[in-house]
């Protein structure tokens, strides 16, 4: 689904003025900040959402960036169950190197405990196939009460939240440079 005009217009103008500014590359942009904040979070997201629109496909840094925009509105909201039943499940490799490129090794230690869950610790991306995975997992597809397997890894995450803003701001620079900010020309 295509942008309305006046929105599409205003995102050509805003990649145009960045390109200008800061270069279209992902380094050149995030050392115009020196931290994730609300303005580098919307940048973020319209590359984002451009390339969801108008790409064949996401670039590694996208991919991080839905990771953790997804894991911290689901689980958040409702726990790994939601996680992992949601589009944003689809993107758990991703959450998962995003922790290990920021080298969050708590954070990586816990979601790998969650991972574990699954047959080889590796859920399915195809969202249809993980929730049968979950159905297995929670009883249901046996007929049992539900159940939630991820409770207490939920509780302990709640005490603990990943992936911050710093963690996917040290993800991203740890990555290798590429061209970031679309050339909408």
């Amino acid at each position: 689904m295509n942008l309305p005009e006046p929105v599409l217009q205003m995102y050509k103008t805003q990649f145009r003025e960045l390109r200008a500014t800061s270069g279209g590359s992902l380094h050149s942009v995030l050392s115009s900040f020196s931290e994730l904040n609300d303005e580098l979070w919307l940048i973020l997201n319209r590359v984002v959402d451009w390339r969801e629109r108008y790409c064949d496909s996401l670039l590694e840094a996208d991919r991080l960036i839905a990771a953790c925009s997804g894991a911290r509105a689901d689980v958040q909201n409702g726990g790994f169950h939601q996680y992992f039943a949601n589009s944003s499940g689809d993107f758990w490799p991703d959450l998962l190197k995003l922790l290990q490129l920021s080298r969050d090794a708590a954070g990586e230690a816990h979601f790998r405990e969650v991972l574990a869950h699954f047959p080889n610790s590796a859920p399915a991306i195809d969202r249809e196939e993980r929730e049968l995975q979950l159905e297995q997992l929670d009883g249901t597809a046996k007929g049992e009460d539900f159940f939630d397997p991820f409770e207490a890894l939920d509780q302990r995450y709640y005490d603990r939240l990943y992936p911050t803003d710093e963690t996917l701001f040290a993800a991203l620079k740890a990555m290798d440079d590429v061209e970031f900010i679309p050339n909408p020309d």
